[in-house]
């Protein structure tokens, strides 16, 4: 009885840091945040966040998967409404880029990730949220009646790529809604070749 109310006393007090945490690595940055304002916000001891996070960088890391996990559950559900691969692939990259004019993705997912982590820990990360989910919308694109002969690896690695660049362009952007539009237009033209092959 003890070690499970030990374990959810634990677990409450990861989700309070993680929560504290995204609104000021949101609000201030990575660079800008530090664990004794985590701390004193949470009420809590830097002791309580150096044993469930390690330090700073386990402490993003840890929002960071927060909030791709809790973005891409969304996106998903969204995605489930088309049926064709091609309308997936451009919903995809319209909500991504979308998300990028906001604060908590355009600060903890675009500017600060890559920086903080590493470019080899991101897509490692990633691996189970942008960039899997774009595996699987083209394993679809692919397995289509006309069979498209695409190789997935290549092609997927491009759109991560591309998103992710387009991402740090909007966020830096005086504005990011225009940046986003012309973004997304961008990459429609881009995907065009698909499209015509699918159809």
């Amino acid at each position: 009885m003890k070690g499970n109310l030990k374990l959810a006393a634990g677990r409450k007090t990861v989700k309070k840091l993680i929560g504290v945490s995204k609104q000021l690595f949101t609000e201030r940055g990575y660079d800008n945040t530090t664990l004794e304002d985590v701390a004193k916000m949470a009420g809590l001891t830097r002791g309580a966040l150096y044993h469930h996070f390690g330090g700073k960088k386990g402490l993003f890391q840890a929002v960071l998967e927060n909030v791709l996990y809790d973005y891409f559950v969304q996106l998903e559900k969204k995605l489930m409404a088309f049926q064709n691969p091609w309308e997936k692939l451009l919903e995809f990259t319209y909500d991504f880029l979308k998300a990028c004019t906001t604060p908590v993705i355009s600060q903890i997912v675009i500017v600060d990730s890559s920086s903080v982590l590493g470019m080899n820990v991101l897509v490692e990360i990633d691996e189970e949220f942008t960039m899997g989910l774009i595996k699987n919308i083209l394993s679809e694109l692919k397995n289509s009646k006309k069979n498209i002969p695409i190789n997935i690896d290549i092609i997927a690695n491009i759109i991560y790529g591309s998103t992710q660049q387009l991402g740090l362009y909007i966020a830096h952007e005086e504005d990011p809604q225009k940046a986003f539009l012309e973004s997304y237009s961008t990459m429609k033209l881009l995907f065009s070749p698909l499209k015509n092959d699918y159809e």
